[in-house]
């Protein structure tokens, strides 16, 4: 049994006594624990019910740090199991209470958890979420945490980010070269000399995979030296697994370039036996298939035809656990060893499983081209929900969501006008008219939050808010900010009646959203309360009673 196991078992015989006492400090904890350990074994369903306990905990000790870091586990979570609405609303509650707490480090981190959560499997039917989350996501998430980091002087941060990025490009992008611009800094750059050990191994690691990918075969070389040069300057302080990783991939350089063959598979073969000694704490993706095919590769350049295809035959099973692309290969490089032996009738069976897989490749590759296609029409089509003008959406987008987002708790609806807009027109002159709103929207715009409220121009001088936000504190203040905010624009109005700048006013309504119905429910008392506000003298809020 693991260190870890040994620990949930402890932590099982708690929970009776601490519920009991309601030793809701130590309960918290334990309760996260759970939820973290089934997490790492992958079993989601039964982590949310544990991250749920623990929220429920956290809230009754009003710790807003810890809920942000347990709304954070949970929207990964849910994007885990394809709930994408539910695991950005998450997301989004994560962000605000880290922020309330100033906690830097973890929004960073919460942030570039979202995009490896998200990388390249979003699928929202909303449209605007597919073009944020597919299009400009990723960059956003990372730039969001470079910036923090570069700000407060947090190496430590940017270091994480350069990491993560040059690990999607090495293994999810297939982009070597990109890899090796975000990595080598971590390497070779000396403002991140004294950066966590760990991630510092990690990066090793990853620039030498992507040098050999990129056939940079001497600066893989040299890197590797330098590798192991580090782990003796920490005294070798560092977790097994990256260890281990370092000396497979003197067996992989090797093996491309065809020199001391049998020293690359005594450098395997000791990776491999390590591996198995290590299985419970190996970090590493794909090592059983690639030590397997590696050591495949090795035999076969020494001659040793039978131990080859004994390991190939591992790597096709281990490749079950991979994807179509690690099993092609280790088809092929199977079949590679029976031509060679002039076993042909072996060669054909199992050339003829690539050509299948490949023929299932060309299918995927046309279901992503229709795929992409979509995303492209998709974005043209986000273009038409642009307000010319403002750049804001207009009243088609608003159909979009009145249409396609039902089963919704508190949303809020602010309507707002400007104020004798009509007078303003008329003696300004209609270009200025248009300076006004632009002004206008983008002040709004600027008020509102990115994440949770959408900001759409009604029509003429009217502009329509659907915020999202469960905070009752920011949705009181959002409309007073609002109307503050357009008041200091300062712009000159001086045929209006209550005011000689341009005023606002302001309707707002609250609700459930069960039908799409419920929204023109909500605009129309929104609208009516907006009509309150001009009657009462405008340049005001007023909230709906409902």
């Amino acid at each position: 049994m693991d260190y870890l196991e040994i620990i949930i078992v402890k932590v099982y015989e708690q929970i009776d006594e601490l519920e009991k006492n309601n030793n809701y400090l130590e309960l918290v904890k334990v309760y996260y624990l759970l939820a973290l350990e089934l997490t790492l074994k992958n079993q989601i369903t039964e982590s949310i019910v544990w991250w749920e306990k623990s929220l429920e905990i956290s809230k009754k000790l009003n710790n807003n740090f810890c809920s942000g870091k347990i709304y954070s586990r949970l929207s990964y979570s849910n994007m885990k199991k394809n709930n994408y609405t539910i695991s950005r609303r998450l997301f989004i509650k994560s962000i605000t209470l880290l922020k309330k707490e100033n906690n830097i480090q973890q929004i960073t981190l919460a942030y570039i958890q979202r995009l490896l959560s998200i990388r390249w499997q979003e699928k929202n039917k909303n449209i605007i979420r597919v073009y944020l989350d597919k299009v400009l996501g990723l960059m956003k998430y990372f730039m969001e945490g470079m910036k923090i980091g570069e700000k407060y002087g947090i190496i430590e941060m940017n270091a994480l980010v350069l990491y993560y990025l040059g690990s999607i490009y090495l293994d999810y992008i297939n982009n070597p070269s990109e890899a090796i611009r975000n990595l080598e800094p971590l390497i070779y750059n000396s403002k991140y000399d004294f950066m966590n050990k760990e991630l510092k191994g990690s990066s090793f690691v990853a620039l030498i995979n992507a040098y050999i990918d990129e056939e940079k075969l001497e600066d893989a070389r040299v890197c590797i030296n330098y590798g192991n040069e580090y782990l003796k300057y920490i005294n070798y302080n560092i977790d097994e697994g990256t260890k281990i990783m370092l000396v497979y991939l003197e067996a992989k350089l090797i093996s491309k370039g065809y020199k001391d063959i049998e020293k690359g598979l005594d450098y395997a073969l000791s990776a491999n036996d390590r591996y198995k000694k290590n299985l419970s704490t190996f970090k590493y993706t794909y090592f059983d298939y690639n030590i397997n095919n590696i050591i495949g590769d090795l035999y076969f350049k020494l001659g040793d035809h039978t131990k080859s295809i004994e390991y190939y035959q591992e790597s096709i099973k281990n490749s079950k656990n991979w994807g179509n692309i690690y099993k092609k290969n280790a088809y092929y490089s199977l079949a590679r060893v029976y031509e060679y032996q002039q076993n042909y009738k072996e060669a054909l069976k199992y050339y003829k499983i690539c050509e299948n897989i490949f023929s299932e490749f060309e299918k995927i590759y046309k279901e992503e081209e229709i795929k992409n296609l979509d995303i492209y029409n998709s974005i043209m089509k986000e273009e038409s929900y642009r307000d010319e003008l403002t750049k804001l959406f207009n009243r088609c987008y608003l159909s979009e969501i009145i249409k396609n987002n039902v089963a919704l708790k508190n949303i809020s609806i602010i309507m707002i006008d400007i104020d004798y807009f009509k007078y303003y027109n008329d003696n300004y002159g209609h270009i200025k008219g248009d300076k006004v709103l632009i002004s206008v929207s983008q002040s709004i715009k600027n008020s509102c939050s990115e994440c949770e409220d959408e900001v759409i121009r009604y029509g003429g001088e009217e502009f329509l808010i659907i915020s999202y936000s469960q905070d009752n504190d920011y949705i009181k203040k959002l409309p007073n900010e609002i109307l503050k905010n357009i008041n200091e624009l300062n712009i000159e109005h001086n045929y209006s009646k209550v005011s000689n700048n341009i005023t606002v006013s302001i309707g707002v309504s609250r609700g459930d959203i069960n039908i799409s119905d419920d929204y023109n429910t909500l605009i129309k008392e929104a609208d009516k309360a907006l009509y309150i506000s001009k009657k009462q003298g405008r340049n005001r809020v007023t909230q709906s009673e409902i």
